[in-house]
């Protein structure tokens, strides 16, 4: 590679990209997602595809990957975590290979900046779950898929398939990717010349031919939708999600997203000034004078990006009013990458240098501050430390009750980092936590009878505050308060029976 201005930015950014994805990798407790993700890993393949296809509700093949490395190199923190990292600094290549194939070696470069700067990918590559690797298909896809329209060539046509079938089996999200691609290249022949070299029944066939290749997981996916038409976690999306997806693309930042909103539409736009001069002394007369040759451009690759960005959020939400919810701002990881090409060829197209550098900084600062903020302040419950401690203090037989919107996840927590396989674990309140007084004594009778030591352990205790005080209070009655410890995230409380002392 030729050692020009162009490649030296490039690989500036790389190295930033990657120093944001690995610094303090294994800093931060997992979380329960993450837990589930590594009690996957270890099972041996057969026991692997039966959890998934019966707990999980995601396709199987970054388990299947992520079986493989920690098989190779541990289950650490910082090991489960390192596939994630290296498929999001893979996305910022494959965003600077997409963005020079689409429109110019610039947009490249500007899409990759913004990548390598997004507390949201930077999030997502430091967590032990498929989206990152989610994310690098969909540019992997996308990047064959315009190969292929372009070219036709036999290596484009092997290379859409084979991606686009990895990301269809590691999220089904990726089925949105594919409706986009669908959408985009019916309305070409629909509404324009068609496509050189490429028929409409040619491209009939490929979509039939990936049908084929998920078909045996596709009868799985059925199955897990109609297990959960009765109850699912995700609540029923309302209009904000939609703007909050946005806000998440931009890092949490309203002043990089209205930079982002405001910088967009110049991407269909080229202008061009024929006249006019700008006077100070005379500023409303001087740009009454100014005369611009506007016109659209780069409209079939807008029109792509379009699809890109809103199929993966408008399908999903507008099924989600419908079926049984399933619409989350992380599963739409895939529609940011077109977002940040939109932004990029909005700062792109501006003309004069100075403005275009400023869109540059402001994206620049505003990214790094919210960064700053991610890495100081961290964003997982410190489930670590907690149990831990727990553990070091902890006695044959005692009682752990245990509060949070997962209780099978916190378990899977207590395993990940617990050593002692004595310690009684039970969620609390089995019941309505809402219930009566009376009912919550009845219960906190029978579940603590014939324990002298019981640690109760609150995730987020700051939810669960009128119950955390209600224990407290009831215990206090037979028992004397030994400990009390807060973490980021979650509170433990260790009481011991009063004639026990």
């Amino acid at each position: 590679m030729r050692l020009t201005r162009s490649n030296v930015i490039l690989l500036l950014i790389l190295l930033i990209g990657l120093f944001l994805r690995i610094y303090h990798l294994g800093h931060e407790s997992i979380w329960v997602d993450e837990a589930y993700s590594i009690r996957c890993a270890g099972l041996c393949l057969p026991e692997l595809f039966e959890e998934i296809a019966g707990k999980d509700k995601h396709p199987p093949l970054y388990y299947v990957i992520l079986h493989t490395w920690v098989g190779l190199f541990g289950d650490s923190e910082f090991s489960a975590r390192l596939p994630s990292a290296i498929f999001g600094f893979l996305c910022l290549l494959m965003m600077y290979k997409v963005g020079s194939l689409m429109f110019d070696r610039e947009v490249g470069l500007l899409s990759c900046m913004v990548l390598a700067l997004s507390l949201f990918h930077v999030r997502y590559s430091q967590e032990a779950r498929m989206y990152s690797l989610m994310a690098l298909l969909f540019l992997v896809s996308i990047y064959y898929f315009i190969r292929l329209l372009e070219e036709g060539s036999i290596v484009s046509l092997l290379g859409y398939i084979l991606s686009t079938s990895l990301l269809m089996h590691t999220h089904y999200y990726g089925l949105f990717m594919v409706a986009a691609q669908n959408v985009y290249v019916v309305t070409l022949f629909l509404f324009s010349k068609g496509i050189p070299h490429f028929s409409l029944k040619k491209w009939v066939w490929l979509q039939v031919v990936l049908a084929l290749l998920f078909a045996p997981w596709a009868a799985v996916l059925v199955g897990q939708f109609l297990s959960q038409q009765q109850a699912f976690w995700i609540a029923r999306p309302s209009a904000n999600w939609i703007i909050s997806c946005f806000r998440a693309y931009s890092g949490g930042s309203r002043v990089l997203l209205l930079v982002f909103l405001m910088v967009s539409p110049f991407s269909v736009l080229t202008y061009r000034r024929l006249c006019g001069k700008a006077e100070w002394h005379n500023l409303f007369g001087s740009l009454e004078a100014h005369q611009w040759n506007v016109r659209l451009s780069n409209l079939r690759g807008v029109l792509l990006l379009a699809m890109w960005l809103l199929t993966p959020i408008i399908l999903p939400y507008v099924a989600s009013q419908f079926l049984t919810p399933f619409f989350l701002t992380r599963y739409t990881i895939g529609a940011s990458l077109a977002f940040y090409f939109l932004a990029a060829m909005g700062i792109a197209s501006f003309k004069n240098r100075y403005v275009r550098l400023s869109a540059v900084l402001v994206v620049v600062a505003c990214s790094l501050a919210s960064m700053g903020s991610y890495y100081t302040k961290g964003t997982n419950t410190n489930w670590r430390d907690a149990i831990n401690d727990v553990e070091r203090d902890a006695e044959q037989g005692d009682l752990c009750l245990i509060k949070a919107v997962w209780y099978n996840g916190v378990v899977l927590l207590t395993e990940y980092y617990g050593e002692k396989a004595d310690l009684v674990k039970k969620q609390f309140p089995v019941g309505r936590e809402d219930g009566s007084e009376e009912q919550l004594r009845e219960e906190l009778l029978t579940t603590v009878k014939g324990h002298d030591r019981v640690w109760v352990i609150v995730s987020k205790p700051h939810r669960y505050a009128a119950l955390v005080a209600f224990v407290k209070s009831w215990m206090l009655e037979s028992y004397h308060l030994c400990s009390e410890r807060e973490y980021f995230g979650v509170a433990t409380f260790l009481f011991e029976k009063n004639s026990a002392r």
